[in-house]
């Protein structure tokens, strides 16, 4: 029993990362989108709301009716529209939504092999930009759903400033490998220590009552 309560010890300590969401902004809304084909970009401060390495993202993309989406350029970083952590142009997946007055239809587009490493309660920005589609349409939405997240706008690469709080951010969730923080850690170490002491006296009482019934009888 103390070799079991032991390895439960180091396996509370060895807790590996798990799949998980780093930060979501929301959920797509059809409340209208912000152009990041051509030479538009918009690019969304958010803060981390758990620890780990990202591996994809989700985001609310907005397409005349009648094209689907088929890439983005994108880019993850400290500053609006920087990519000091992570950028690449990469061909999204797609599920449709929705069709808004007959003129925009709504999609859940992903994008895998994104890369980096994020802090809870740190700032961070994700970028996107150069959106192409099955027609060759250039005014590809991203979709603002009022999120918390800043939005800022760019043109042709150069940041115009904030969106302004009445427009909003857009719909985004960024997921990877997620770490439990140290209190989650200590805590659960905590419960496990408690589960081996427990364990323990249990044994040592089975123990102590085996020890009694081998004893020769008074009568």
């Amino acid at each position: 029993m103390r070799m079991a309560a032991s390895t439960i010890l180091f396996a509370a300590i060895g807790i590996p990362g798990f799949a998980g969401t780093i930060y979501t902004n929301g959920p797509e809304t059809g409340m209208n989108a912000f152009v990041i084909g051509g030479i538009y970009s918009i690019s969304d401060g958010f803060v981390a709301t758990d620890s780990g390495t990202a591996a994809s993202f989700d985001f609310g993309f907005a397409d005349p009716t009648g094209a689907t989406p088929v890439s983005v350029t994108w880019a993850l970083g400290t500053t609006p529209f920087a990519s000091d952590i992570s950028q690449g142009t990469s061909l999204v997946t797609s599920v449709y939504l929705f069709t808004v007055l007959g003129a925009e239809d709504y999609f859940d587009a992903t994008v895998q092999g994104v890369s980096g490493t994020f802090v809870a309660g740190n700032t961070y920005y994700l970028t996107l930009s150069n959106a192409t589609d099955s027609v060759g349409y250039t005014v590809d939405g991203w979709q603002i759903n009022g999120g918390p997240a800043t939005c800022y706008g760019g043109q042709n690469g150069v940041n115009l400033g904030p969106c302004g709080p009445i427009i909003g951010s857009e719909s985004f969730t960024i997921s990877g490998t997620t770490i439990p923080e140290p209190s989650t850690v200590t805590l659960l170490g905590g419960g496990l220590l408690a589960m081996a002491g427990f364990v323990r006296q249990k044994s040592r009482r089975i123990a102590q009552a085996h020890a009694l019934a081998r004893l020769p009888s008074c009568l």
